[in-house]
């Protein structure tokens, strides 16, 4: 049934609203801590050392899926000293917050218990608590629903091979290790582009070899002559005889080729050497290259694969028309490329849910609410609050609690409603 709840303020509207989060979790509606929740629950006494224990419990009766009705309870003990004790009862039987939280399944989660309980709850959350959320509580995806995801990875040739030889897998830690991985190599990249500058600048320095002489003067061919044999001057070093002007340039013309061959030699084995430094320098920026542009590719697919995937997994949200969740967005780089970043938005119509006036909000906070609860798969009731606020047609499900305000001097009241608010 769908029950309403009306009173003025301060009339105990909230503290009914509260009941479930607090045996559930044993948290306010407002998801505070446990410490406050003690005091909303057992008030403080004036000297709670020499005041008798106090006792507060509160339970639930739920249905289960199979029909039957079973009573959780959680109750509080504050003890002379002040101290308190919390337990949990099922049917009676205390049990350990471990099996209440099996009991729970996806719900467990403080954020997610609230999402769906309190209609505006999950708006409040940050962005990134919210696709927390939103991710605990979506279902997974069937076989035909997996097979056109995986379809998506398969049209890239060499994809697959290339993801296990790097061990990434098709998900957004695998693209978070990827990216990384692609910003190593494209500062590898440059560090290499620059090795390889400056080994074509140290080979592009190496001299030109010598021209080979034809022809000689004979005062050059002389100081050849005396730098090769100091002692040779006018004689032959062999013979001691006197070299005739004709020998002298024949000598020193034969030691000039001579050292010309030698540079002409060293600078070979020079460019040689820088030449080979450089064959093997360039074949790094390839691979690397070769291996940033297969990245690039599969960075781009894997995201395409995760926003198919959340696609899918957000249509069985089953949203009225006109209210979107969003978990991605894309922007256009300066390169051209679309950079999809997550996000986590609701928007009506196209507005952003926070820019809207509170009828708006009530209206789509509660249509949020039942998605995520169909979501879960736990028929749990949701409280929408501030209902003297919404001026809006709510289409209402069974399991769901109407909190109005009333004029001062009424007097709070429960009713089963038959008919939409």
């Amino acid at each position: 049934p769908v029950t309403g709840i009306k009173g003025p303020n301060e009339s105990g509207k909230s503290t009914i609203g509260e009941t479930i989060p607090f045996v559930l979790k044993g948290i306010t509606i407002d998801g505070r801590e446990k410490a406050l929740v003690s005091d909303r629950f057992i008030r403080k006494e004036s000297n709670p050392r020499t005041a008798s224990p106090i006792e507060a419990s509160v339970a639930l009766e739920i249905e289960t899926a199979t029909g039957e009705t079973v009573a959780l309870a959680r109750r509080r003990v504050r003890g002379k000293d002040g101290n308190e004790k919390s337990s949990i009862l099922l049917n009676g039987r205390k049990i350990s917050p471990k099996e209440l939280a099996h009991l729970l399944g996806p719900l467990e989660d403080t954020d997610a218990l609230l999402s769906v309980y309190k209609t505006g709850y999950f708006m409040q959350l940050g962005e990134t608590a919210r696709r927390t959320v939103v991710m605990a509580l979506l279902p997974p995806l069937n076989e035909a629903e997996e097979h056109s995801v995986l379809g998506i990875m398969d049209g890239v040739e060499g994809l697959s091979d290339f993801l296990a030889c790097q061990k990434i897998e098709p998900t957004k830690e695998g693209l978070t290790a990827l990216s990384k991985t692609a910003k190593k190599w494209a500062e590898e990249l440059r560090s290499a582009s620059v090795r390889v500058e400056e080994a074509r600048a140290a080979l592009a320095a190496v001299p030109a070899d010598p021209p080979y002489p034809s022809t000689i003067s004979l005062a050059e061919a002389r100081k050849l002559v005396q730098s090769f044999d100091p002692k040779a001057g006018k004689l032959c070093p062999l013979c001691r005889n006197e070299l005739s002007p004709a020998d002298i340039q024949l000598a020193g013309l034969s030691i000039a080729r001579y050292q010309a061959r030698l540079i002409a030699e060293e600078r070979e084995e020079e460019r040689g050497k820088w030449e080979a430094l450089l064959a093997s320098l360039e074949e790094a920026p390839k691979d690397l290259a070769q291996n940033i542009a297969r990245a690039s590719a599969a960075i781009h697919t894997i995201r395409e694969a995760i926003v198919e995937r959340s696609s899918l997994q957000l249509a069985k949200l089953r949203l009225p028309k006109g209210y979107t969740l969003k978990l991605f967005e894309e922007k256009e780089l300066e390169t051209g490329e679309i950079e999809i970043t997550e996000c986590c938005k609701f928007l009506v119509g196209e507005l952003d849910f926070s820019c809207l006036a509170d009828s708006v909000q009530i209206q789509g906070g509660y249509e949020l609410s039942k998605a995520l609860r169909r979501a879960s798969g736990i028929e749990m009731p949701i409280w929408v609050d501030r209902l003297e606020s919404c001026y809006l047609h709510l289409d209402l499900e069974p399991q769901t609690v109407l909190a109005r305000v009333t004029p001062p001097g009424t007097r709070l009241s429960i009713e089963e409603i038959q008919e939409s608010a």
